[in-house]
Protein backbone atom coordinates (compact mmCIF):
# COMPACT_ATOMS: atom_id res chain seq x y z
CA UNK A 1 0.00 0.00 0.00
CA UNK A 2 2.96 2.44 0.14
CA UNK A 3 3.22 2.24 -3.45
CA UNK A 4 1.79 5.32 -5.07
CA UNK A 5 1.62 3.46 -8.47
CA UNK A 6 -0.88 0.88 -6.99
CA UNK A 7 -4.44 1.94 -8.20
CA UNK A 8 -7.42 2.25 -6.34
CA UNK A 9 -8.85 -1.31 -6.71
CA UNK A 10 -5.54 -2.79 -5.58
CA UNK A 11 -5.87 -1.19 -2.47
CA UNK A 12 -9.32 -2.14 -1.54
CA UNK A 13 -8.21 -5.87 -2.17
CA UNK A 14 -5.15 -5.72 -0.45
CA UNK A 15 -7.69 -4.14 2.51
CA UNK A 16 -9.90 -6.83 2.29
CA UNK A 17 -7.60 -9.29 2.41
CA UNK A 18 -6.12 -7.67 5.31
CA UNK A 19 -9.55 -7.72 7.21
CA UNK A 20 -9.25 -11.55 6.23
CA UNK A 21 -6.62 -12.10 7.93
CA UNK A 22 -7.12 -10.26 11.00
CA UNK A 23 -10.20 -11.86 11.35
CA UNK A 24 -8.98 -15.46 11.62
CA UNK A 25 -6.36 -14.17 13.71
CA UNK A 26 -9.20 -12.51 16.04
CA UNK A 27 -10.85 -16.34 15.87
CA UNK A 28 -7.68 -18.12 16.06
CA UNK A 29 -6.05 -16.31 19.01
CA UNK A 30 -9.23 -14.81 20.73
CA UNK A 31 -12.09 -17.37 20.23
CA UNK A 32 -15.45 -16.62 18.48
CA UNK A 33 -16.49 -15.93 21.47
CA UNK A 34 -13.75 -14.03 23.14
CA UNK A 35 -14.16 -10.33 25.13
CA UNK A 36 -13.11 -7.59 22.34
CA UNK A 37 -15.33 -4.43 21.51
CA UNK A 38 -16.21 -6.24 18.67
CA UNK A 39 -19.77 -6.14 17.71
CA UNK A 40 -20.81 -2.47 17.98
CA UNK A 41 -22.39 -2.74 14.21
CA UNK A 42 -24.24 -5.84 15.00
CA UNK A 43 -22.12 -7.75 12.03
CA UNK A 44 -20.65 -11.16 12.05
CA UNK A 45 -16.95 -10.71 11.65
CA UNK A 46 -17.26 -13.10 8.99
CA UNK A 47 -19.22 -10.43 7.12
CA UNK A 48 -16.07 -7.96 7.54
CA UNK A 49 -14.57 -8.17 4.06
CA UNK A 50 -18.42 -6.99 2.79
CA UNK A 51 -18.41 -4.39 5.40
CA UNK A 52 -15.11 -2.76 4.10
CA UNK A 53 -16.73 -3.28 0.44
CA UNK A 54 -19.17 -1.07 1.61
CA UNK A 55 -17.96 1.30 3.18
CA UNK A 56 -15.17 1.74 0.42
CA UNK A 57 -18.56 2.30 -1.92
CA UNK A 58 -19.84 4.85 0.67
CA UNK A 59 -16.54 6.75 1.56
CA UNK A 60 -16.83 7.33 -2.76
CA UNK A 61 -20.34 8.35 -2.75
CA UNK A 62 -21.89 5.48 -4.15
CA UNK A 63 -25.58 4.14 -2.82
CA UNK A 64 -24.02 1.87 -0.17
CA UNK A 65 -26.06 -0.37 1.97
CA UNK A 66 -25.41 -3.99 3.59
CA UNK A 67 -28.62 -6.36 5.00
CA UNK A 68 -27.17 -6.69 8.21
CA UNK A 69 -28.37 -3.12 9.26
CA UNK A 70 -31.07 -2.31 11.22
CA UNK A 71 -33.80 -0.47 9.12
CA UNK A 72 -33.92 1.38 12.51
CA UNK A 73 -30.36 2.71 13.13
CA UNK A 74 -29.42 5.83 10.47
CA UNK A 75 -27.01 4.54 7.95
CA UNK A 76 -24.62 7.51 9.55
CA UNK A 77 -24.54 5.80 12.58
CA UNK A 78 -24.47 2.37 11.20
CA UNK A 79 -21.09 3.74 9.15
CA UNK A 80 -19.70 4.78 12.23
CA UNK A 81 -20.11 1.83 14.60
CA UNK A 82 -18.79 -0.44 11.01
CA UNK A 83 -15.79 1.29 11.28
CA UNK A 84 -15.33 0.82 15.27
CA UNK A 85 -16.12 -2.43 14.53
CA UNK A 86 -12.91 -2.56 12.00
CA UNK A 87 -10.96 -0.50 14.22
CA UNK A 88 -11.84 -3.34 17.57
CA UNK A 89 -10.63 -5.64 15.66
CA UNK A 90 -7.39 -4.44 15.12
CA UNK A 91 -6.87 -3.00 18.17
CA UNK A 92 -7.84 -6.72 19.81
CA UNK A 93 -6.00 -8.84 17.37
CA UNK A 94 -2.97 -6.73 17.87
CA UNK A 95 -3.31 -6.46 21.23
CA UNK A 96 -3.32 -10.74 21.23
CA UNK A 97 -0.54 -10.46 19.00
CA UNK A 98 2.03 -8.69 21.32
Amino acid sequence: MQSASMSTSGMAAEDRRRVFTMRRALEQWGGPEGQTSVGMSGVDPRRFRGVVRFLEAYAAGQDADVRERPVNVPLPVFVRRCVDDLKAMYAAVWGIAR
